[in-house]
């Protein structure tokens, strides 16, 4: 993780993109993209256990880029 995001990097939305370039391709399911999204909104998972990311960063991208609203509101229909 560190060469992918070293020292001093500050991530980008195209970075959120290409994490999620398999499920927008289909060849990782929906289930297994969440999974993954609740460890990292959870604190369990990079980059946010590292503290390369911060939560309030990964909460304002999917609050405001149109680009994730899909799945924006997928997880508040989840969670009610």
């Amino acid at each position: 993780m560190i060469k992918d995001y070293p020292e001093g990097y500050v991530p980008t939305k195209e970075d959120a993109y290409k994490i999620f370039k398999p499920l927008n391709e289909g060849i990782t399911s929906k289930a297994i993209t969440a999974q993954y999204l609740a460890g990292m909104l959870a604190g369990e998972l990079p980059p946010i256990s590292n503290g390369i990311v911060s939560l309030d960063y990964i909460k304002d991208a999917f609050e405001t880029d149109a680009n994730l609203m899909y799945l924006t509101e997928g997880i508040k229909h989840v969670i009610g």
